[in-house]
């Protein structure tokens, strides 16, 4: 078996035999654990665990977004990345009532601002935006019905709206200024941004390159100054560069870590941008470390990663990356896996 699924399996029953009942801040029951490590040597292939499938064209159009500093979520949808999909900046949601009194307004306004973007989705997206509308438009005859249609309302008002904050890869070329949302009623996917100020990642590129400090370089996206204008708080709030022995080693940090969803997605996410960084300084990709807090799995999970934690994985893939010039001119589209087997039964889970 390849040492990251080995090691993912570990991890997996350490937390559904010695974590803790929690209720996690999705309203879902978890098991818990305060804190792990993983260790993965680039070396031995491509860190995508091979024991469930895990979308690599989603994840590298998720950091192809990242290292642009993408805020507005139909970019996203452009590329096929349903990352985003039900979360937005709070000031997009201060034009919405969620209220039983206001159910019918809000409901009309909701279903208005559909129709405007739905053919701007595909297929993932128009399905789960007839889904939310089938819900929202149900007449509630309790109130116990009438906190369920708002629920969903509110889930139907965080996938239309745009605008998605200064999120953790606008903080690593933006740092602390941001232009709040501004609606334009005759395009639903405009609004405007100011992006000035210092770039993190073209520093420590530059760091790198030029050799000019020994000491390991830090990229934060966690300013506190703007959480509260963010879709949501940075899971993964800093990760940090370190040359040695001529390779590049990346480590980073998860505050909150779903092993399920989170952290398959995280390891590849991070394991492509080591990739990318390394092409970029002309270096090998060394080490990839992972350091997780509050490592969860969601009771609704337990059973299918009971099953999966058993399997005799697969080794691991190798990456190709076609025509790389540069990580800022790099489109996700260029990512290729070699010989990247998986069990194909086991999809990549709803996440919560």
């Amino acid at each position: 078996m390849n040492n990251l699924d080995r090691q993912y399996y570990e991890l997996a029953r350490k937390v559904l035999d010695e974590g803790v009942t929690k209720v996690a801040t999705s309203g879902q029951e978890a098991y818990s654990i305060p804190s792990a490590m993983i260790y993965i040597d680039m070396e031995e292939g491509f860190p995508l665990l091979t024991s469930k499938f895990i979308p690599i064209s989603m994840i590298a159009a998720d950091l192809e977004g990242a290292i642009k500093g993408i805020i507005t979520k139909k970019w996203y949808w452009d590329k096929g990345c349903h990352s985003w999909d039900f979360y937005c900046s709070p000031k997009a949601l201060q034009k919405y009532k969620f209220d039983a009194s206001n159910l019918k307004l809000t409901a009309a306004s909701l279903v208005l601002k559909a129709e405007s973007v739905k053919d701007s989705l595909d297929l993932i997206g128009k399905q789960a935006l007839d889904s939310l509308l089938a819900e929202v438009m149900k007449v509630p005859a309790t109130e116990e019905e009438v906190s369920v249609v708002v629920g969903y309302m509110q889930r139907l008002a965080k996938f239309l709206e745009q605008d998605l904050g200064p999120i953790r890869g606008y903080k690593w070329s933006v740092w602390n200024v941001y232009t709040p949302y501004e609606d334009n009623p005759k395009d639903p996917f405009d609004f405007k941004v100011t992006k000035t100020n210092f770039h993190q990642l073209k520093y420590v590129i530059n760091q790198i390159k030029t050799r000019t400090s020994n000491y390991p370089l830090t990229v934060c996206s966690w300013d506190i100054s703007d959480i509260s204008k963010m879709a949501r708080p940075p899971h993964q709030p800093v990760w940090s560069l370190h040359l040695c022995d001529n390779k590049l080693h990346l480590s980073w940090h998860q505050s909150f870590t779903d092993v399920v969803n989170d952290l398959p997605y995280s390891m590849a996410f991070y394991g492509l941008l080591l990739e990318l960084l390394s092409r970029e300084c002309e270096l090998e990709a060394g080490s990839l470390t992972g350091f997780f807090t509050d490592v969860c799995v969601y009771k609704v999970h337990e059973d299918e990663l009971r099953e999966q934690i058993v399997l005799d994985a697969f080794p691991l893939p190798s990456i190709k990356i076609e025509s790389f010039d540069s990580i800022f001119s790099w489109e996700s589209n260029t990512v290729e896996l070699i010989d990247y087997r998986y069990f194909p039964n086991r999809p990549f889970s709803e996440i919560i």
